[in-house]
């Protein structure tokens, strides 16, 4: 079905491939092609068309160089990123590390060694800058790739919802539909059982309350805008109960407090105003009444053993355990980390550090910093959505090639670019720069 898409998007134009590269990027469990025990992601299949359609673009059709904030952080973290992959394992060969192939479990560690994982985390890497780079240079408006991004939301609620719903009724969904990649686990849907957690088209529950945590984060503030109903809200905290993922539900609560305490409730001296009072008071409402919802069902023990009690398992043991140990080796590493694929913790914070040492994890700081900025004046909410999902990422993702996320940084950085050619533009007229200037 990718294959047949991503051919017809091709052919098409390079803003429909980007549309489907939004939308393939929920298909992290999925597979295009399997080739052994190795499986390709229909993201990357995507990306990859998307890169060379790019490209055909700009050689003949004249395409002309784009600015956006962040570009050179994320050329210097792509570059250093992906010569640490080939560099630092042959350095500190012998090195105890979390084997990406192994995991976090059972405080199991390996020697390190140059691998065939540090090649494709290499390549996935250079493929993801590609990627943003790529998306800088379209022609089309953001708001026609702003839609596809709701439109992948929704049907990944949608599926969520639906697989939720075969669990309670004792019928068996189609997950392999979604989940035929040989490369992954996955976790499989006990039916009839409250305390087993769906993941939609992703390959363990937590990645997907990752993503429904960006999503959420962004649907907060256009909600507290007044653009979205307080009723869709409803359907994403059921998601968010039926996936039960405890960094998801933290990056919410974090990014609502913080929505709230930037809603400007207060004006001097100290006069409340009315309709942002009624708007909070209506998401407290909207939020007691999900959370009293599940208190009331067969959930609520399931979610409290996922969220609350999560501290005493000893899973959380085994993680913390490991992001502790990655801090130390960028320390035993003088700073500079054991290299690209090499470690995996359970945090994108101790992921980064570990394998690309301090200077990857403050040019990632500085390139995620710079392309959120991208949107703060036209797309506010993509900046909370991105936050959301940082959020969530530094409490248990530690994936840093993740789909979803580069596809958000390469949303950022088509605003930030489309926003530079309107300010050139603007800037060619009299008086243009004071026009810039009260724009912000």
């Amino acid at each position: 079905m990718f294959l047949i898409a991503t051919i017809y998007c091709g052919v098409r134009s390079s803003d429909k491939l980007f549309s489907l590269l939004i939308f393939s990027s929920l298909f992290q469990a999925g597979s295009i092609i399997n080739i052994g025990t190795l499986g390709i992601q229909p993201y990357y299949f995507v990306a990859c068309c998307f890169i060379l359609r790019t490209f055909l673009d700009r050689s003949f059709g004249g395409v002309s160089p784009t600015v956006f904030r962040g570009k050179l952080p994320l050329l210097l973290f792509c570059v250093i990123g992906v010569g640490s992959a080939f560099t630092l394992p042959l350095i500190f060969r012998g090195v105890p590390v979390y084997d990406p192939k192994v995991g976090v479990d059972f405080f199991r560690q390996s020697p390190l060694q140059f691998g065939l994982g540090n090649v494709a985390q290499a390549a996935y890497l250079g493929v993801q800058g590609c990627v943003v780079l790529s998306a800088s240079k379209l022609k089309a408006d953001p708001a026609k790739f702003l839609t596809s991004y709701w439109a992948s939301f929704y049907f990944l609620l949608t599926i969520i919802l639906i697989q939720f719903i075969c669990q309670r009724v004792g019928v068996a969904f189609p997950s392999s539909f979604f989940a035929n990649n040989p490369s992954y686990y996955i976790t499989n849907i006990d039916l009839q059982n409250w305390d087993s957690r769906v993941m939609g088209t992703f390959s363990e529950p937590s990645l997907a309350g990752a993503v429904l945590a960006m999503f959420t984060g962004g649907l907060l503030a256009r909600v507290l805008n007044r653009e979205r109903k307080f009723a869709s809200l409803l359907f994403v905290f059921l998601a968010l109960a039926m996936v039960r993922s405890s960094s998801a539900v933290a990056a919410v609560i974090i990014v609502a407090f913080l929505l709230m305490l930037n809603s400007k409730l207060y004006e001097f001296p100290w006069y409340i105003k009315k309709t942002t009072f009624k708007q909070i008071s209506i998401l407290a409402l909207v939020g007691l009444g999900s959370l009293a919802a599940i208190i009331v069902s067969p959930l609520r023990q399931s979610l409290l053993v996922q969220t609350v009690d999560k501290s005493d398992s000893l899973s959380f043991v085994f993680r913390t355990t490991a992001d502790l140990y990655s801090l130390l080796l960028a320390i035993q590493t003088y700073g500079l980390g054991v290299g690209l694929g090499s470690n995996r913790p359970s945090s994108l914070f101790a992921a980064i550090t570990s394998n690309t040492g301090v200077i990857g994890i403050c040019l990632f700081a500085i390139l995620a910093f710079q392309l959120t900025r991208n949107a703060a004046r036209t797309t506010y909410w993509v900046g909370w959505a991105s936050l959301a999902l940082f959020i969530d990422l530094v409490l248990s993702g530690p994936d840093i090639t993740f789909p979803p996320m580069w596809v958000l940084l390469a949303l950022m950085a088509r605003i930030g670019a489309a926003n530079s050619v309107i300010s050139r533009s603007i800037a060619q007229i009299p008086d243009g720069r004071k026009i810039n200037q009260l724009m912000g």
